[in-house]
């Protein structure tokens, strides 16, 4: 049976699906985050300037335009105090009248206008300061922050305002100045340039993943395919998906599996032949058994069988002649299992057809020989031992083609046995000259209580559990101990000693005993 199985624990080629995947994320990520950090510095650092320039650009604004008031205002105050305080004079100084009461009125006006303008620009302040919120503090409180909202739009912003404290003396004039709230634009600037190199690493991320993925899809894709065209019955398929070390492994499990299963299949069919084999040869062995002994005043004949686990062609029959004449044959088949069935059965027809005519024994066994060397194949034989008791006569003729073990006539007078083999080949090894120019015949006289017994191999073949024969001088012993007993029981002595000699070995083939004893 071809094997064709791998070993898919063997080294596989390739970088492992984790090894490949950690390198390629670290490479990728380490890109990213290297191109990250310095677009992320490059970009602070220009978010910082930027800030910085604009805080100072817009607190030079602010406090412009708020010192730009304040001096209107103070200019205005110190008119309108100017004012009050002539008015003043001139009411202390001078009595009513009329000249002085339009001059007052003039001033009165002149103070209101002022006045006027000044409500107008302190409604006009861009900032107000937030209620609730902390004050700090800086350089021991000379520094002062304030929280303020800015214009119409009230954006947040502070006011930082410089009082300097001296121990005696004057108090310097406070200085005030308005810086805007820009770490908030600042803040998002950065968050925006966060979430965007996030959204980046992302992106190489899932690309990766991706690559990755599709060394992984594509071979399983492919395996499944392959699963799909073995699934059909073509377990001649093997996988052609390669990729990482895993798929690899797998690719190659599939093929050993496959293998395996093609295996067990061409198994499972030489069994299912085998069986078929074995049912059928079984069925032409219990043809070829004959039904029974036949029975004749004068002998007893018996016949002993026993069957081996493997089938062969070996076979023995009783035949009748229409003169009524009484042949025992055993023959020894060449091949075993199908082939040795189907000749044994072959020269079972052959002989039974010839040998129960009464005709010259010689001619019939001529006759199979040319039939059977024509339709066996070169190597394949017959060999045989033929008996043949002819009605009233008490002298038996012996035939043997290249049979091994001969016949064994045991004597009652005696109580030895002799052994009759005449000359011969086997059937089926020579079309006819050779065959016939060395079969001869023998004729054994048998007295009262004599027996004749024939054989095929199976029992000098016997071999026991320490694998030592049974052997012929052994079976020779057997026939001359019990030879004198009736032939049933003497069958079923040679049984017994067979079977104890075995043991728990099976016989190698089958077993066959016919005897005949003159009573």
């Amino acid at each position: 049976m071809a094997s064709r199985s791998k070993d898919p624990e063997a080294p596989q080629g390739g970088m492992s699906l984790s090894m490949r995947f950690t390198l390629f994320m670290t490479l990728a990520l380490a890109v990213v985050m290297t191109v990250a950090g310095f677009i992320l510095y490059a970009s602070a650092a220009k978010v910082t300037s930027t800030v910085q320039e604009r805080t100072l650009l817009d607190a030079v604004r602010l406090t412009g335009a708020n010192q730009k008031i304040d001096a209107e205002l103070r200019r205005l105050s110190n008119e309108r105090d100017m004012l009050q305080s002539v008015d003043k004079r001139i009411a202390a100084s001078y009595p009513p009248n009329t000249d002085f009461t339009a001059l007052r009125t003039e001033l009165k006006g002149m103070w209101d206008e002022r006045a006027a303008k000044s409500g107008e620009l302190e409604r006009s302040i861009t900032w107000r300061q937030i209620e609730g919120q902390d004050v700090l503090e800086y350089d021991l409180g000379q520094v002062k922050r304030f929280p303020i909202e800015v214009g119409p739009s009230k954006d947040r912003a502070y006011l930082l305002r410089y009082s300097k404290k001296v121990a005696s003396g004057p108090k310097d004039p406070d200085f005030d100045l308005l810086a805007p709230a820009t770490t908030v634009e600042a803040q998002r600037g950065l968050l925006g340039l966060i979430i965007g190199i996030t959204l980046v690493v992302i992106a190489v991320g899932a690309m990766v993943s991706v690559l990755v993925g599709s060394q992984v899809s594509g071979p399983i894709e492919a395996i499944a395919e392959d699963v799909r065209q073995i699934s059909t019955g073509d377990l001649t398929h093997t996988t052609r998906a390669r990729g990482v070390k895993e798929v690899n492994v797998l690719a190659r499990s599939i093929d050993r599996m496959t293998a395996d299963l093609a295996e067990a299949e061409e198994a499972r069919l030489e069994l299912s032949v085998r069986e078929r084999e074995v049912a059928l040869a079984a069925e032409v062995r219990e043809s070829l058994a004959p039904n029974k002994a036949p029975k004749r005043d004068g002998f007893e004949f018996g016949a002993l069988n026993i069957s081996a686990p493997d089938l062969g062609g070996d076979f023995h029959d009783f035949i009748a002649t229409p003169a009524g004449g009484i042949g025992l044959l055993v023959c020894d088949v060449s091949g075993r299992g199908m082939p040795g069935t189907l000749v044994g059965a072959t020269a079972r027809a052959y002989l039974r057809a010839e040998l129960s005519r009464d005709g010259d024994l010689r001619q019939a066994l001529f006759h199979v020989n040319r039939e059977i060397s024509r339709d066996v194949r070169a190597g394949m034989y017959v060999s045989a031992m033929y008996v043949l008791f002819e009605k009233g006569s008490h002298v038996a003729r012996v035939a043997c083609a290249g049979h091994k073990l001969p016949l064994v006539h045991f004597s009652a007078a005696s109580g030895k046995v002799r052994l009759v083999h005449p000359e011969g080949i086997a059937l089926g090894f020579d079309p006819g000259p050779i065959f016939e120019s060395r079969l001869e015949l023998a004729e054994v006289a048998l007295e009262p209580g004599d027996r004749l017994t024939i054989f095929n191999s199976g029992p000098a073949a016997l071999v026991n559990e320490a694998g030592a024969e049974f052997g012929e001088k052994q079976l020779y012993a057997q026939v001359q101990r019990h030879g004198a007993r009736p032939s049933e029981e003497f069958l079923d002595r040679l049984r017994s000693v067979l079977e104890a000699y075995a043991g728990e070995v099976s016989p190698a083939r089958d077993i066959s005993i016919l005897t005949s004893r003159r009573v």
